[in-house]
């Protein structure tokens, strides 16, 4: 299989355009050979735009920039390459919040990484199976039995092409209140097996969603063959364009939602990946917003901050009043 980079995809004029065209309303298949790989990466529980100069990213511009690429093609898979729960403490509620809204999306496949396993395996697990989110790490076990966490692999059928999926985390990742009960095996063993066992399924293209950081992910996908598509995550730089590495090609998505990766699959006549390219978007003003999501995203904020409030005030009455000095005692600070 030869992979090759296509011309650029489209001018930022171009793209403006694509996302202000009105909707299709046609029952055609538009552009069948094409398959389209919608991709986020460490969004950190960051469901609004950032505060920046330029506001970046929010769930509503991620939606609506799918939205728009739908009009154009209709082979698309949305991904997310694990890293979406909140650095914060204080915000649990977010990371049930993204499982919701990582559902609502459609997700095909959804990879784990350390910041996911923060509030344990337990609640990951509970969440997991209450949202239907597909979770998938091809080299997380549990210690004692050695048996997989989560779905090793992920198949699909989009449009013409059935698309594979597994992911990976790195053996030496921090498993946080899990580390006891867990183990990450090989990457490079685990990729392997997975790749083999995404064949023997049918799978015509094979994603990974990589936890191993930007040069790790690069040397894997340089050791193991049949990878066609490596969304890089865990602590990696946005680069607006992918890059080739033998037969694959890596997907560099940034973190905290402020962009998302768009990654075209030229399928040849056999189903399988011809030609790849990949541009990563900035989510900024000129997308616009899908209006539901963004009510919803408001209202769940807006419901967090004034629980959390609540909660402070709870906490404040709720703490013992301070003792006034006794008649005679030294004053704080006195000699």
């Amino acid at each position: 299989m030869t992979h090759r980079s296509a011309a650029p995809l489209v001018t930022g004029i171009a793209l403006a355009l694509a996302l202000a065209a009105p909707a299709h309303t046609g029952t055609s298949t538009l552009q069948p050979d094409k398959l389209i790989i919608l991709s986020t990466t460490d969004i950190k529980g960051k469901t609004l735009p950032c505060g920046c100069h330029v506001p970046k990213g929010g769930i509503a511009r991620q939606v609506g920039f799918a939205d728009s690429v739908r009009q154009l093609y209709s082979n698309v898979v949305r991904v997310d390459g694990g890293g979406f729960f909140p650095e914060d403490d204080t915000r649990a509620d977010v990371a049930w919040f993204m499982m919701d809204e990582l559902k609502k999306m459609d997700a095909a496949a959804v990879g784990v990484g350390e910041r996911d396993l923060h509030y344990g395996l337990a609640a990951l697990r509970v969440n997991a199976q209450r949202t239907a989110v597909p979770l998938v790490c091809s080299n997380l076990v549990l210690a004692s039995t050695k048996k997989p966490v989560f779905a090793t692999t992920i198949v699909k059928p989009v449009g013409a092409a059935t698309v594979g999926f597994f992911g990976l985390i790195s053996d030496k990742a921090n498993l946080g209140p899990a580390r006891d009960s867990l183990a990450a095996t090989d990457p490079v063993v685990a990729a392997r097996r997975a790749v083999a066992d995404l064949k023997q399924k049918g799978a015509t293209v094979i994603v990974l969603l990589s936890r191993l950081g930007k040069a790790e992910t690069e040397d894997l996908v340089t050791t193991v063959d049949g990878i066609d598509v490596a969304i890089a995550g865990q602590s990696v730089p946005y680069l607006d364009q992918g890059r080739p590495f033998k037969h694959t090609t890596v997907v560099y998505g940034g973190e905290q939602g402020q962009y998302l990766g768009f990654s075209r699959v030229t399928l040849d006549a056999t189903k399988h990946a011809g030609a790849i390219d990949a541009v990563t978007y900035m989510m900024g003003p000129a997308v616009r917003e899908n209006a539901e999501v963004a009510a919803r995203v408001t209202a769940f904020e807006d419901g967090l901050k004034q629980r959390q409030q609540s909660a402070g005030a709870e906490k404040e009455k709720a703490a013992p009043p301070a003792e006034a000095p006794k008649e005679g005692a030294p004053k704080s600070g006195g000699r």
